[in-house]
């Protein structure tokens, strides 16, 4: 991929190759993700290469197969990267060397950098919540910070029940020889499904002003199509993989939250998601992705 295809990619590229050196289970996730996911799908498709790589849905069937803009890079760090003062120090000098600031209202979860007089380019850092009996870290206000306080250096992760599967077979490809590690395309369906419905019922609270409600409307509709295009992207090997994914999420209340999210969303025609997603895509692929999604939310167990 040339680099001046992609205004992200200069900035992206050598901050994730610095963090990675930190820490090797680094994941982008959120919309670049599947941006770059897409891109190098493109770039294989030419090659003769099998049907390993084919993505469940071909992009040449896509109704619109414009990749979605984004400003935002999502990091799923690993609690042991938190726990630890040495890797701490490094991640706090690599985002301060490449001229990123925390973000005072999301202090160390957020960070962001100036990249014009009207942008902004921000790195939210996610973590799964810890187990209960690491007694190195600690969360607080859904925030996964070290324990002891390490004050104002390095990085917290924003807790994210979602993001617990992450580290259950990641997906790597190369981009101008850059590893790109992304989660498992059952996380991010699971991560995309609760935050579309998350962003929704947001969005019908009256307290909210109309600015912000239509601000919370686009990101649901925003995340909804999303979970479509990470499941038309599913190449061979991934779904190859899936049900030893589902299997290890069939307890978890994620995967009931996402389930219910599906329910709500996409259980029939007449669902808020549903038109909204439909439209990018031809009917029989549009069933083809539901009826998927669904076999893999069915596994849920209830709740006891």
């Amino acid at each position: 991929m040339a680099q001046n295809s992609d205004p992200l990619w200069p900035l992206f590229a050598p901050l994730w190759t610095e963090l990675r050196a930190v820490s090797p289970g680094l994941l982008l996730a959120g919309g670049y993700a599947l941006f770059l996911k897409q891109q190098w799908l493109i770039s294989q498709s030419h090659l003769n290469l099998g049907n390993h790589v084919a993505p469940f849905i071909s992009i040449e069937r896509w109704l619109d197969p414009t990749p979605r803009a984004t400003n935002d890079l999502d990091f799923v760090v690993g609690v042991e990267i938190i726990a630890s003062r040495g890797e701490q120090q490094s991640f706090d000098a690599a985002l301060k060397k490449h001229g990123f600031r925390v973000v005072p209202e999301n202090r160390l979860w957020q960070f962001s950098k100036a990249i014009s007089a009207e942008t902004e380019l921000k790195i939210d850092f996610h973590a799964a919540p810890p187990s209960s009996d690491r007694a190195d870290v600690r969360v607080e206000a859904r925030r996964v910070k070290p324990n002891p306080s390490l004050a104002q250096l390095g990085i917290h992760g924003r807790e994210n029940a979602e993001a617990a599967g992450c580290e259950w077979h990641p997906f790597r490809f190369e981009i101008d020889h850059v590893e790109i590690a992304i989660p498992n395309a059952v996380t991010l369906s699971v991560m995309k499904l609760v935050a579309a419905l998350e962003k929704r019922l947001k969005s019908l609270e009256a307290r909210r002003s109309p600015a912000e409600r239509n601000i919370l409307e686009a990101e649901s509709h925003k995340h909804a199509r999303d979970v479509f295009r990470v499941i038309a992207m599913l190449t061979r090997e991934e779904n190859d993989l899936v049900p030893q994914i589902v299997a290890r999420f069939r307890p978890m209340s994620s995967f009931r939250n996402a389930a219910n999210a599906f329910h709500l969303m996409f259980v029939s025609d007449e669902q808020w998601a549903a038109p909204i997603v439909a439209s990018q895509w031809q009917p029989a692929d549009y069933e083809l992705i539901r009826n998927l999604l669904a076999q893999w939310l069915s596994h849920a167990e209830s709740q006891s």
